[in-house]
């Protein structure tokens, strides 16, 4: 039904259903009386890749989706959830996808069990904009994995690109070298200016992070300590976490 719709082809076609469908949602939850219950997400998981013909942009930041620029992995996230998200606020601290779980665990009053290894944060402080609340990222770092390799680690405003060399992927093709450059992305998103000679100290300790990653989560040819195996469900079926306010 959306196929020539947009003036951008089949991707442009593919938006448009997209928010359409999301316009369905979101009327479905009005019809049910539940949307002032309803967490909602709208997010990507990677930036618009490199096709040719363009059909997306990834503007102001630099790269393509499937890298480890900003372009790739900065994406936005759009949340409502009437009288608890504040109308209009936007906010550009750091959160994964990885918070998702132990957020929505948050938001449903769940405990994990402490012997459960969880990678992601309860978020619920920075997604409901309380004042004051910096992302736990900003003290633990966030690393940029491509695939089994990790390329950039950053904490604060700092990001540092490690010194790579090629290496090749499952699917035949290969990593691009890549030279040590360190950005401050919060004011330079657009990744122009290398302050890798001026702040020698910031390097230096995104090196030991990046390290630390290294060390518990592996490498490309490195096996963490704390690394585990991918996970898998036979015959998935859908689950339910819970409600708020038992519904």
């Amino acid at each position: 039904a959306f196929r020539g719709k947009s003036a951008n082809g089949l991707y442009g076609d593919c938006v448009e259903e997209l928010d359409w469908s999301m316009g369905e949602i979101l009327k479905a939850l009005k019809a049910a009386d539940i949307e002032s219950n309803t967490l909602v997400v709208w997010t990507s998981d990677n930036g618009a890749v490199n096709r040719n013909p363009q059909q997306g942009s990834n503007a102001p930041y630099k790269g393509w989706g499937y890298g480890t620029s900003e372009g790739g992995m900065r994406m936005p996230c759009v949340m409502r959830w009437p009288g608890v998200v504040p109308k209009g606020h936007v906010c550009d601290a750091v959160s994964t996808t990885l918070d998702f779980w132990p957020t929505f665990y948050g938001v449903l009053g769940l405990e994990f069990d402490d012997a459960l290894k969880r990678d992601g944060h309860d978020m619920q402080s920075i997604w409901f904009a309380e004042a004051g609340t910096d992302s736990p990222y900003d003290e633990t770092g966030f690393f940029y994995y491509h695939m089994a390799q990790l390329q950039a680690v950053r904490r604060g405003p700092w990001k540092l690109y490690l010194p790579l060399e090629p290496q090749p992927l499952p699917n035949g093709r290969k990593t691009k070298e890549q030279a040590l450059q360190l950005f401050n992305v919060r004011d330079d998103f657009s990744e122009e200016q290398d302050a890798s000679a001026v702040q020698p100290e910031v390097v230096a300790q995104l090196l030991e992070l990046a390290e630390q990653a290294r060390a518990d989560l592996g490498d490309e040819g490195r096996v963490g300590a704390g690394q585990r195996p991918a996970g898998f469900v036979a015959n998935p079926t859908q689950r339910v976490l819970g409600s708020v306010n038992g519904r």
